[in-house]
């Protein structure tokens, strides 16, 4: 199983043959790949593991929230969450929406941002991911 190292946070499924030779608290597991060297920011973070019926409880948590709660909650949850966006209106909306989270709690880890150049942007789309 992969282990906790810099970057970002990925959740990958833990397969049946593993269960049966490692102590495996759950299906889930949270780390990079474990080819990585651990940086000493992200040493003392613990990792992460959620079973299916915990993702079933997170859901049914979550579907009453509005995206402002989900969003302050995942943060707070995966201390490693990151931002995927093409600059697309809903990935403009959710980096608004951080933005926002961030300011309300300047102290707080920021949650980085990942840029999925579709090599299809507008040269304002990369005007704009320079300035962000």
């Amino acid at each position: 199983m992969a282990t906790q190292t810099s970057g970002p946070l990925r959740v990958e499924t833990v397969h049946e043959t593993k269960l049966e030779h490692q102590e495996v608290e759950s299906g889930y597991a949270s780390a990079t790949d474990s080819t990585s060297t651990a940086s000493s920011s992200t040493n003392a973070l613990p990792r992460i593991s959620l079973t299916k019926a915990h993702l079933n409880h997170l859901n049914s948590q979550m579907e009453n929230m509005d995206a402002m709660e989900i969003l302050r909650f995942s943060k707070v949850m995966f201390p490693n969450l990151f931002q995927s966006t093409a600059f697309g209106l809903t990935g403009l909306v959710t980096i608004d929406m951080l933005s926002k989270i961030q300011t309300e709690s300047p102290s707080s880890a920021p949650v980085d941002l990942i840029f999925l150049d579709t090599h299809y942007h507008f040269q304002e789309t990369h005007d704009l991911v320079s300035a962000v």
